[in-house]
């Protein structure tokens, strides 16, 4: 009995057999699967750690606005309105309810919004040496993984998120 005959191996490519097989299609399905699976979660951290240059870039000029106004008034504000910076609207975060400064520290941080909703970013500034904080760190809060990647200097985690002394 020849096999070949029997089930018309190998096909015959003719005008009415030009598709494709349905294994050719899985196995590409089965291609576009995996590549997808890598792709995604690193779109994913991508997009976030852009959204999260936003925040930075807005803490870092409130920083700068308030050692400005330390070098003027020898303390630091606990008003935002009081430093020599316009804040644009941000469409991803708002400036927390947690802002403030003493004589020797200040404090500012931003809460997520919409797709970010579940992150939250401070930046610390003391000039007192024995202080937790001296003498400036970052912090996130939210997913500790997603964090890590949101933070420049980010190292250090801890089982909330993550943060760094630049």
């Amino acid at each position: 009995m020849n096999l070949k005959k029997q089930f018309g191996y190998p096909a015959k490519r003719g005008p009415l057999s030009a598709g494709f097989t349905l294994i050719e299609l899985l196995v590409v399905v089965l291609i576009i699967g995996i590549l997808s699976s890598v792709a995604l979660p690193q779109y994913t951290k991508a997009v976030n750690r852009a959204k999260s240059a936003e925040a930075w870039t807005i803490m870092k000029a409130i920083a700068d606005a308030q050692e400005v106004y330390f070098l003027a008034n020898d303390t630091y504000s606990s008003n935002l309105d009081e430093l020599d910076i316009e804040i644009p609207e941000m469409k991803n975060w708002d400036i927390g309810t947690s802002v403030g400064g003493t004589a020797t520290t200040f404090f500012v941080s931003m809460e997520g919004k919409g797709s970010m909703s579940e992150y939250r970013m401070s930046y610390h500034r003391d000039l007192d040496p024995s202080s937790y904080y001296y003498p400036r760190r970052i912090s996130c809060w939210g997913d500790q993984k997603n964090c890590k990647n949101m933070i420049p200097c980010a190292d250090i985690g801890t089982n909330v998120g993550a943060y760094c002394y630049p």
